[in-house]
Formats: structure tokens, sequence, C-alpha cells
């Protein structure tokens, strides 16, 4: 792991674009004196801090993934992989007494969030000396990093449990530090993180009208810290504190929920008006989906159906019948209909029209090999969040692959939920007001806030979003909901690999240790 770490932390440097950066002699002098003195520069490493998010296929570690919805929906009773055969090491995240130690995207997975890491305190450990008249933009671009190093660690913490915590870039090379930390020790920076960013960062990236340069819209603002933090607290059941920021992100007057709720999965409407923070991909033939610079997102692939070129889907994710029936129970037809292909759906692609697929036919959704009978059964379907039209793929893309349409992380509507699952744990707010909105916006009716009542709109209004999985964990529920779940294998394993290249304490013992049930 030290190796890896240490290649983390300076891997940082090749994603920077500047050519007269990348033009020099070989670097001689301190990394402070190189980059971090130029307000240009340090512009130009944000990205790359924000870069490991994208990662999906990075071939390091043999053929593997880390598409965020592998290590949560597919843990969850809510989505399944339908490719047993073709990549046994992605259908183990749903069968977790089969997960081993050496999966390939379990390492991955540990990498994503620990080289996001690494790069956010390289930017904070280099502007740490510097000069605000130097880097006019210093205080800013710290908040920023600070904000990315808490978001990674909440992922870290949610699958993998205890962690090592580095908070500076010396911190790699001390036996003490890459031991792992108690999980309240991790939330306390995650916490303290994510409020110093909510002091510096901005309202909005939006770029001035007229201006040529690239949008900056990927980039955290302070609703973004705001709702994670609450988001965090929600998970800590610090019930007061997560109801006091969803209320600051409410009380901002910046968020509203999308009058159409489908409207939040659309091309064009990326960072609407109800998203606090997306992961964002951008057509990029230089890099495409298939190494660590990636910029489009492999996820469509493995969701889309399959159909006829130039949208033909691997459909290896299906969601499940239980997710479906629970739809239909609560006849939420409009949240049903953007989140799982049924018969009759309308695409409003002229390509899939010629095809007979647009509206897509009940014949289509059963005569897919997966659908159809196969290992699984019937009554799974299609997920229809990380959808992109023909004509899409034609306008905005190269190759089917490289989707460019955003990943939600946090939308409005969850922060709505979260002040009212919180308030039904005793804070204080309108919790019933909050949930109604979210329901209405649905077209159901008011109905009384309950704890069973709110599992089940976290359900539906956040289906295939990642986090049904984390919810049910958190909520106790998951032995009962998740079939195959095993007691002991909550989180994902620590890669063995990590465990052997740390090495032995002087104790003889595992510096960096496995979690239970391994």
């Amino acid at each position: 792991m030290k190796s890896k770490i240490y290649i983390a932390l300076v891997s940082i440097l090749l994603i920077v674009s500047c050519d007269d950066f990348l033009d020099q002699d070989p670097i001689t002098e301190p990394l402070t004196e190189i980059v971090f003195t130029n307000q240009e520069v340090v512009q130009r490493l944000i990205p790359g801090a924000y870069q490991p998010m994208r990662w999906e296929f990075v071939p390091t570690f043999g053929d593997s993934y880390a598409m965020t919805y592998i290590y949560s929906d597919v843990r969850s009773d809510d989505v399944i992989i339908e490719n047993t055969f073709n990549q046994p090491h992605s259908h183990e995240f749903e069968i977790p007494s089969i997960l081993t130690t050496t999966n390939v995207n379990v390492a991955l997975i540990w990498s994503k969030f620990f080289t996001g890491i690494a790069r956010a305190n390289q930017i904070i450990g280099g502007l740490s000396t510097v000069d605000e008249t130097v880097i006019p933009d210093k205080e800013l671009f710290i908040a920023e990093s600070r904000f990315l190093r808490a978001f990674y660690y909440f992922e870290a913490v949610k699958n993998f449990g205890e962690v090592p915590l580095f908070t500076e870039t010396t911190d790699v090379g001390v036996i003490d530090n890459i031991k792992r930390k108690p999980i309240t020790e991790v939330y306390a920076q995650i916490n303290s993180d994510f409020r110093a960013a909510i002091e510096l960062l901005p309202e909005s990236w939006e770029m001035p009208t007229g201006t040529q340069e690239p949008s900056e819209t990927y980039r955290a603002t302070r609703g973004a810290a705001q709702g994670l933090l609450a988001k965090a607290y929600l998970y800590q059941e610090n019930w007061d504190s997560a109801a006091y920021f969803a209320q600051e992100v409410i009380n901002s007057g910046v968020y509203a929920l999308e009058e159409n709720y489908a409207d939040n999965w659309v091309l064009s409407n990326e960072h609407g008006i109800e998203s606090l923070f997306e992961i964002a991909f951008f057509n990029d033939p230089s890099g495409g989906s298939w190494n660590a610079g990636a910029q489009g997102s492999l996820t469509a692939q493995f969701f889309f159906p399959p159909f006829d070129a130039p949208v033909t889907g691997w459909s290896y994710n299906l969601t499940t019948p239980e997710l479906h029936q629970a739809f239909l129970d609560e006849n939420d037809l409009v949240r049903l209909d953007a989140t799982i292909l049924t018969a009759g759906h309308e695409f409003g692609s002229q390509i899939l029209a010629d095809q007979g697929n647009d509206p897509v036919t009940q014949e289509f959704i059963d005569s897919s090999p997966a659908i159809s009978g196969g290992q699984y059964g019937t009554g799974f379907s299609y997920a229809l969040k990380y959808f992109i039209t023909p004509e899409q793929v034609q306008d905005e893309t190269t190759d089917f692959v490289l989707s460019p349409l955003n990943h939600k992380v946090l939308r409005y509507s969850e922060i709505l939920l979260i002040l009212a699952e919180a308030t039904l744990n005793g804070a204080t707010g309108d919790g019933q007001g909050a949930f109604d909105q979210v329901r209405a916006r649905a077209g159901l009716p008011s109905k009384p806030l309950t704890l069973e009542s709110l599992k089940l709109e976290r359900r539906l209004e956040l289906a295939t979003e990642w986090n049904r999985y984390y919810d049910l964990l958190r909520w106790g529920d998951a032995a009962s909901e998740i079939e195959d779940f095993v007691p002991g294998r909550e989180y994902l394993p620590i890669p063995q690999d990590e465990i052997e290249l740390v090495g032995p304490d002087t104790d003889g013992s595992d510096i960096l240790t496995q979690n239970i049930g391994y």
C-alpha cells in the first residue's frame, strides 16, 4: 500500500494540462516551488482531484470495474448483475459469501477513493506554506480540496468501515497513520472538512455569459458541502445536525424540485435546479472509458437494453421484481416510468421508433435473454436513469460507451427526505411538509410521516441512485431484505494486496488489518 499511495500522491502531476509546465526540464526543485507558486497551474490541478470519481474501468488490476452501482445498488435488493459467467468478480458483490479479499474490483474501488484523497491532500499540503499574494485563490482551493477529501472519505467509510486516515502527504510514511482508524474518528474528519468547505465555497460556479472558458459547473458548491454534511450526519445518527444542514440548503433558496421528476436525467438538464452535486462526464475520445483518464461513463453500457445499434447495451444490470412491485403497490407510476423500463415507455427517439421500440413493446422486454426465463426468472427489467437516446449517442459521443450523461450524487429531494428522517428522530423542523413535497411531485397524496413510510419513500424516490444498500444497513434491515446477506460482511474486504504491501508490525501482526468475516 505504501508504494501505491506514494504513486497516488505524485500522479496528480500527470493530469496537468498546461503545456508549458509539461515541457519543462526534469524536475529537481521542491514540488511547492514549481507547482504551487503559479495560480494558473494550481487551477489546472483541481480537476485531477475530481477525476477518480469518474473511474469506472481501469485495467491496472486486471478486468476491474469501479462503477458506483456495483458496490452500492448491486449489494441491495433493487439491482442484480446478470453476468455470472462473463464477470464473476462483479457478480461476487451480490453474493457476499463468495466475495474474496483478492477481488480485482475491490482493489480498484480502494484505489479510487485513496487516489482522490491523496490528490486532495497534495493540493492542501502544497498550498499550506504559500502566501496568498502568490496564489490569490489559495483558501478557496484548499476549501474545495477539503470538500473532495471529505467526499472520498465518506465513500471509503461507507464501504470499508475503519480506514487509514491521511490528512498530510507525509502521513503515508508513518506506520501509526497507515493503521485503520475508528469510524467515529473518520467521520470527525469528514465533518470538519465539509464544515471548512462550507465557509468558503461559492454558491455557484456558473460561468459568465459569453465566456470562452469551459464550464466549471462540475465543481463543488456551498450547497453541495451543506447537503453532503447533512447526509453524513444522518449516517452518524446526529439528527439535530442533519436537520440543521438540510434546513440550511432549503433556506438558501438555490434549489427546488424539478416539476417533472424524469427531467433530472435529461442530458440537456445537467446541473439543474434540483441537483446539488453531480459526477460530471465528458466525451473524451483521447481517453475514453478504458483507462484511468476516463471522461465518459461506462455505466450506460451495463444498464442499457439490447436495442439495435447505436445503443446496444450489454444489459448486465437489471432492476428486481421487488422494486417494480414496490412502485405498483404505492401506485407510483410517475417515478416508475422514469426508473424502470416498462411496456409503453416512450423515449422520443425516431431511431428507436423505426426499430419498433418507441414506445417499447412488451414483446421486446419479454424477448431479452436476461429476462425471458434465464437463470434469474421473470419480472426483471432495465433501469432508465442512465439512458441516452440513439440520437444523443450520435451527436454527443464517438462511441456508445462514452456516455456523457452525468451521475447525480445528491438531489434536493434527498435533502427534504433527510430533514424528514431527522425530525422523525427528534430533530426540529417541518419533516411532514418536506416529506409531502417529495410525494406531491410524484403525484401522490400526503400520508403520515412514519419510519416505515420514510423508508419506502427513500426507496422509490432514490431508486438506482446508490442509496438503498447503505440505507438498509443503517436501519438494521439488511438481513431481512437482502437475499444472501451475510451478517459480519457488511463492509467490503480490505484488498489483500494492500495488506501484504504494507507488511507486518513489529509484533508480527498486520499493520493494515482485514475486516471481520473475511
